[in-house]
């Protein structure tokens, strides 16, 4: 019903009811002739406000109709539903209007949510927000928005881009439901939906500061070019990248289903011939693992403070996707590894002993953790895009602020120890360079390209105001900021330290002769870093006490990049752009080791690595014109050579007296640069002994022949440059064979044959000397080969996953000289993954062992000191990672899938029962039954022929009314007798009460012995194939027997559903369990790789906080059980300890969680 009244008194003027439901909006029209009223029926009802009689009735709405809007000339409305639709009516006749026929329109008021002007409200990752209105200023410059969590929301208008930039408020506790703006745009008013609250709010003209007439600095250039390379869209990963890297099986669905096409053949894979004699297939994982030993280098391009101190007093840095903890005396390293993607900000807060860290993605993560245990303390997520800037504690370390790498840079505060953001904002367009708290925790400093904003934060809301330079500063970049009591100091471009009183400029001292990277402040004063090369402490006001000089500690690069000072203990870390760390003494800048503490490389990026045949020790070569040779076991750079140019690959002669460096990269970086030069070093002096240069692309590859008499170069010219060694290096062949560039190149092991991949996907052999193309593959299928750093040959067809997920195998080695006793391949792909398979590896569904320390491509990866090391490149992060190789193949260890086997002989009748494969199509409504539909008619009844109708049939039967009559009753599931139990396995478990829970096909029953009654979980769909309780009898996890099956978190009570677990496993689950203390759940499938995953609930709730930890392989043969390893005497296991066992069909296996990678181990036994 609607009522009418007088605006005077509020007397009665009219009341009428065409409606039986909400009345949700009412619009009058601009000529004040009609009005409309939108209610939940779905109907719009418009009326004459003369006599108030009805004119039109418009239906069309499939949903509630919350929001209607007249046209300026009275003519049409526009109106929006509970169901998003958006259509357009007109006012005389009611009749729906064709969209196309309304794109000229001008619209009196804008409080549709779903309309043109406003489709940049709606952000692409859904986070559950719902606007229930919005409203638009009469100036038509504003739209004010209200949403379901109470937020009111204020953006430009029209907002027609995604990710719009919006000014956010907070007040109602709780589903804003109407807003209004007043006559003259100064306030607006919103209305709370269960608060009962009516809030005034006063828009207030943000006033920009004037910057127009001061000078702008033109040398940030190259330091602004450099951060830029992190910004934007540059930091987009590739499209599969977070299905990859959180293992979602996106594309082995795809595969399964027929959506994509996998049949398609590579080059490569017409070239392979098996050997004469193939060797007995095991696709089993290999036993040998992979463990992190050291990690060289760190991120110094992408952030600046990726150096700091621990809450003990410890080296801490990042490298990729790793965040390294490293005692300065023992020169040890542990590694926090928690992290998929690379990690781009860090944050220390000393007063709880956590460390906060950032990463890249398409919804990065924060997460805090403990330096000391490695143990993470809670993870933060779902609030940024793309990555996080930087991340700071507050002086109490209460608070947690962020900036993420959004369009608008947004700003979040969280209390981190709640996992929860407390205010927000979006900030500038701008690069942003720092953030920083007051020491008092009640404001930031963000600072950027040519602005300084100054944030104040009030309850949930946040508000800012921009700095004012006054007629003496310069627009700049402003890099690095940090405090001085209550006053703002800020680095510049050009080596100026700016004061604050507040957020006006008070103050400027000329304190570096280049920018002013990084600043660490204390209760004593300042610690400024700057490009000129020196590092300075500054007192409160601002006097200089101290300058140290990087030349006097021998730094590779004068750029400091990262500084943190410890007043404490009187020392100083310092970072340099080259990837060196050293710390110094705070009174006198003396170093206080007798070198870096870490070394590693700088420049663009790391491809470049061979490994001594005679010494202990590797070289690396990358962007950055360097050449370091390194130390196996004191993780120390032995010598450091400066090059002529850039250089990506390097290779050691076999008696390793000859270093062979191939120089180029893809972009140019100095006038001097000629790609396709290679030169050759004596390695006991590092003197120049050969030079040439015959192609002018950069070298991807280069090998020594075993003998040492070829040198075969590989370019991106996609050509092969073969030399004589003895010859003075003279040009024996040009190879022309490929379509792509050169990727690897591999001898045989007599130094007769070449082979070669390119990016083209293709593999040739040739003859060594001439370089005479072999078209016949099978004349070489018996080559022994003394390398195998091509990842496309027939050994190396199971690296390959069967699926199409965007993996490129970019690099590959095989112990080979282990002969028949065990060799492994060590891969390395695009997506940073580190995998181990046995040697060969034929199958692409064969099991592997996962290692994750970047997701950036691994660019080179060879064993070192026989095999007992792993060392991979990280390209674009610069880092080296050696992993210490650990062989498992003592007697008692039954790692070869055949010895497994034994003598025991099994019925597999009881296996495919088991896992349901006999009628597997018939569980799923994409099988035989679900099929029957419009293409399976029955077209032959031989009943028919012999049915007969009575001579009189009901009336209501014979004039056909007894078909339309509904069904009066309805059923609903009563009891259930029986169990479910040919199909499912230790399914039947008690609950906290003592209740029964047990499978009946498609329900969950929960039986009450007492009563002698039944409670039922209806979520699934099909029949069920598991079922476990928590060891608390509180939760159930439940899965179902189908195609694409999710596991089901309920409550054991109330047989509610808690949480809905994402798709993982494919055709069934066959085992579920619950941790002890419930904050794990572990699970395994029915599909073709027997998949075993780890879920993770921090907080044992199973709601919000729910998440795949890892996930693996499980075996060649079906698993059957998991069950997660109870520590003596209870407690929580360490990370050095096993986190479950798995078993099933002739196998047995322990597996270990390393960071987010499961990787197996067989188990010791007694063979006697």
């Amino acid at each position: 019903a609607f009522i009418v009244v007088s605006e005077e008194d509020l007397t009665l003027l009219y009341e009428s009811r065409d409606s039986r439901c909400v009345i949700a909006d009412i619009k009058v029209s601009p000529n004040g002739e009609k009005f409309c009223m939108a209610s939940h029926d779905g109907c719009l009802y418009i009326y004459s406000t003369k006599k108030y009689v009805s004119k039109a009735k418009c239906r069309g709405h499939t949903g509630k109709v919350g929001h209607v809007d007249f046209s300026t000339n009275s003519q049409f409305i526009m109106s929006n539903c509970s169901a998003d639709e958006l259509l357009f009516w007109d006012t005389d006749s009611g009749e729906l209007q064709a969209p196309k026929s309304m794109k000229n329109i001008q619209w009196d008021s804008i409080t549709c949510v779903n309309t043109y002007p406003t489709q940049g409200i709606v952000d692409p990752v859904d986070d559950g927000t719902i606007y229930n209105m919005a409203c638009r200023s009469n100036a038509q410059d504003l739209l004010v928005l209200v949403d379901n969590y109470g937020r009111v929301r204020l953006t430009g208008f029209p907002c027609l881009q995604e990710k719009a930039a919006f000014i956010t408020c907070h007040g109602h506790a709780k589903d804003v439901r109407n807003c209004k703006v007043a006559c003259d745009d100064s306030r607006f008013f919103t209305v709370g939906g269960t608060d009962g609250s009516i809030f005034q709010w006063k828009l207030k003209t943000i006033e920009a500061p004037e910057t127009a007439d001061l000078k702008k600095v033109e040398i940030m250039n190259d330091q602004y070019f450099a951060e830029m390379k992190f910004e934007g869209k540059l930091l987009q990963k590739p499209e599969n990248f977070d299905n990859v890297v959180n293992n979602r099986p996106v594309a082995v669905c795809e595969m399964e289903e027929g959506i994509v096409d996998v049949s398609q053949i590579l080059p490569w894979q017409k070239t392979v011939v098996a050997p004469s004699r193939v060797p007995s297939e095991d696709n089993s994982e290999p036993p040998d693992s992979l463990q992190l030993e050291h990690v060289y280098g760190f991120t110094a391009d992408i952030s600046r403070q990726a150096v700091m101190y621990s809450p003990d007093g410890e080296l801490l840095f990042f490298g990729a996707a790793v965040a390294v903890v490293m005692n300065q005396k023992m020169r040890s390293q542990r590694f926090y590894t928690q992290h998929r993607a690379t990690i781009t900000a860090m944050s220390v807060n000393k007063v709880d002993m956590v460390v906060a860290t950032g990463d890249q993605g398409e919804c990065p993560s924060i997460r805090v953790w403990s330096p000391s245990s490695l143990q993470t303390v809670t993870v933060m997520e779902g609030f940024h895009r793309r990555a996080i800037a930087h991340l700071r504690f507050s002086a109490d370390g209460k608070q947690l602020a962020s900036v993420g790498q959004d369009d608008f840079h947004s700003v979040a505060i969280y209390d981190w120890k709640n996992g929860y953001v407390i205010a927000n904002a979006t900030s500038f367009e701008a690069k942003s360079l720092c953030v920083d708290f007051n020491p008092n925790g009640t404001s930031l400093v963000q600072c950027g390209n040519e602005i300084i904003r100054f944030w104040e934060i009030d309850g949930k809301s946040m508000h800012f105001s921009d700095a004012l330079f006054g007629n003496r500063a310069k627009l700049q970049g402003f890099l690095s900021a940090g405090w001085i009591g209550g006053h703002a100091i800020v680095g510049t471009t050009d080596g100026s330290l700016y004061r604050f009183l507040g957020n006006k400029l008070d103050s400027i001292v000329q304190a570096h002769n280049g920018a002013i990277n990084s600043i660490s402040h204390c209760n004593d004063g300042l610690c400024t870093a700057s490009t000129d090369g020196s590092l300075k402490l500054w007192t409160r006001y601002l006097e200089c006490r101290l300058i140290i000089e990087a030349k006097y500690l021998k730094t590779i690069s004068s750029n400091i990049r990262c500084v943190d000072w410890d007043l404490e203990f009187a020392r100083i870390l310092l970072g340099t752009a080259s990837g060196e760390i050293f710390e110094v003494g705070a009174g006198d800048g003396e170093n206080m080791h007798s070198g870096p503490l870490l070394e590693g490389h700088g420049g663009d990026e790391l491809w470049g690595l061979a490994v001594n045949p005679t010494k202990e020790e590797f070289c690396t070569v990358g962007d950055d014109s360097l050449l370091r040779v390194w130390n196996v076991f004191s993780h120390e750079s032995v010598s450091t050579v400066a090059l002529e140019m850039p250089a990506r690959c390097c290779a050691y002669s076999p008696d390793g007296r000859r270093l062979a460096i191939g120089f180029g990269c893809p972009r140019k970086l100095s006038n001097r640069q000629f790609d396709g030069k290679w030169i050759v070093l004596d390695t006991t002096d590092f003197q120049v002994a050969h030079e040439a240069r015959d192609s002018t692309k950069w070298i991807t590859d280069m090998k020594y022949s075993p003998n040492g008499e070829l040198l075969a170069i590989g370019c991106y010219d996609n050509k092969i440059y073969i030399y004589g060694v003895n010859a003075g290096y003279a040009l024996n062949a040009v190879v022309g064979q490929h379509q792509s560039f050169i990727t690897a190149l591999d001898f045989s092991e007599d130094s007769l044959w070449m082979r070669s991949n390119c990016g083209g996907f293709e593999l040739f052999y040739f003859e060594a000397d001439t370089g005479l193309y072999i078209p016949a593959a099978a004349r070489l299928r018996d080559t022994v080969w003394a390398t195998h750093t091509c990842s496309m040959t027939w050994q190396t067809q199971g690296v390959w996953p069967p699926q199409k997920d965007g993996t490129d195998v970019t690099a590959c080695d095989s112990n080979l000289f282990r002969g028949d006793d065990g060799p492994v391949v060590a891969t390395g792909d695009n997506y940073g993954r580190v995998r181990l398979f046995r040697y060969p590896s034929t199958s692409s569904f064969c099991c592997s062992k996962l290692f994750w320390a970047s997701s950036s491509p691994i660019t080179r990866l060879k064993f070192a000191c026989g095999d007992s090391t792993l060392l991979t490149l990280s390209g674009p992060d610069k880092c080296i990672f050696q992993w210490s190789h650990v062989r498992d193949r003592e007697e008692g260890v039954a790692f070869d899938c055949m010895d497994r086997r034994g003598k025991l002989e099994e019925d597999d009748d009881d296996v495919v029962g088991l896992f349901g494969l006999q009628d597997l199509a018939l569980a799923d409504g994409k099988g035989a039954l679900g099929d029957l539909g419009l293409g399976h008619l029955v077209s032959s009844r031989p009943w028919m022929a012999a049915i007969v109708a009575p001579s009189t049939l009901p009336p209501d039967v014979e004039d056909g009314t007894a078909a339309k009559k509904p069904v009066p009753c309805e059923l609903a599931m009563s009891h259930v007798m029986g169990i479910q139990s040919q199909r499912t396995r230790s399914s039947v478990r008690y609950t906290n009460v003592g209740d029964i829970v047990l499978p009946a096909s498609k329900y969950a029953c929960v039986f009450n012995k007492k009563s002698n009654t039944q409670r039922f979980y209806e979520g699934h769909k099909n029949e069920m194939s598991c079922v476990s309780v928590s060891r608390d009898g509180v939760l159930v996890a439940s899965a179902e027997r189908t195609e694409r099956p999710q596991i089901h978190i309920w409550d054991a009570g109330t047989c509610g559903l808690v949480k809905l677990l994402p798709c993982l496993h494919r055709r069934g689950v066959i085992s579920i369990q619950f941790s002890s203390d419930r904050t794990k759940i572990a699970s395994v499938g029915a599909d073709q790789d027997h998949s075993i995953a780890v879920w993770l609930s921090p907080s044992g709730e199973w709601t919000a906080d729910c998440q795949l930890l890892a996930s693996a392989k499980g075996d060649v043969n079906p698993v059957l059980f998991c069950s997660f390893y109870e520590p003596p005497g209870g407690g929580n296991s360490s990370p050095e300890s096993f986190l479950l066992g798995s078993g099933g069909r002739f196998h047995l296996k322990f597996w270990r969680l390393q960071g987010r990678c499961l990787n197996s181990y067989y188990p010791e036994y007694d063979r006697s």
